[in-house]
């Protein structure tokens, strides 16, 4: 009977290795998971709603304090992005609960038993995330400035996409959407939880930057190096005086995100489910 067992045992076929996912699993993954929930599709709704509807108010609006004969492309381009200023809390809340609603159901233990490797998860919902902004974004921002001009009439009738800085500035809603939502992914993935989540970035995007801009020549010299209000210039046609130039805002933007995200991963990799 000893012999047998031996036998069966070393018979017995070895279990196979788990299948490796991959980042193109990942993606998919992350893709359908994303749009497998009603917040996503209100997400955008509202992003598109509100930033298309603003630029209407603010074209209306526009010449009651700003005289025909003075009105510029820079004028008509910060009419049309003005609605940014509101609708980028909804990309921000969608970016969070990428991670934050995976914590508050349990679900994110499955997701880590599916793809092991949490840099490569945490990769896949960043380009996820990130791509949906990007084409909103950039979507809304042109509607936007196509809305905002007719509503100005006249005056704006000139304006145009090939004029100095208007693409780069109308564009530029879709790339600081896309940074923001990673950037609401990281701070997400560091809370783990959506209402301190959302809390931090209404803080982040628009009470800080407002409350520094209010303490003199020092609050407005942190105010200009803060990531999301450095980010948002790249919506302005021409540099606003005191502030940082359009690219560089950008970057400096984007670079914050990018070591938000690197803090994330390192707390991602060290905590439990």
């Amino acid at each position: 009977m000893t012999v047998r067992s031996e036998t069966l045992a070393t018979d017995r076929p070895e279990r196979p290795a788990p299948y490796p996912v991959g980042l193109r699993q990942a993606l998919a993954a992350e893709w359908t998971k994303l749009w497998s929930v009603r917040s996503t599709g209100w997400s955008l709704l509202i992003t598109g709603l509100t930033v298309v509807g603003v630029a209407v108010v603010s074209g209306r609006t526009l010449l009651s304090y700003r005289p025909p004969a003075d009105v510029s492309a820079a004028d008509v381009v910060g009419a049309a992005m003005e609605g940014v200023v509101f609708g980028q809390l909804a990309i921000g809340v969608l970016g969070a609960m990428v991670i934050t609603g995976e914590y508050g159901t349990g679900m994110i233990r499955s997701t880590l038993a599916a793809v092991p490797a949490r840099n490569r998860l945490l990769l896949a919902k960043a380009i996820v995330v990130a791509a949906v902004a990007l084409v909103t974004g950039t979507l809304t921002g042109l509607l936007a400035f196509l809305v905002a001009r007719p509503m100005i009439g006249s005056p704006a009738a000139g304006v145009s996409l090939t004029d100095p800085g208007v693409l780069r500035a109308v564009a530029g809603s879709g790339l600081y959407l896309a940074v923001l939502a990673v950037f609401a992914l990281a701070t997400g993935t560091i809370l783990r939880h959506s209402a301190g989540t959302i809390t931090t970035l209404i803080l982040a995007i628009l009470i800080v930057p407002s409350m520094l801009a209010q303490l003199g020549g020092a609050g407005r010299a942190v105010s200009r190096w803060w990531p999301t209000h450095a980010g948002f210039q790249l919506l302005h046609v021409d540099r606003l005086p005191g502030q940082l130039a359009p690219w560089p805002g950008f970057v400096t933007f984007a670079g914050a995100t990018a070591a938000l995200l690197a803090i994330a991963l390192l707390l991602l990799g060290r905590r439990d489910a």
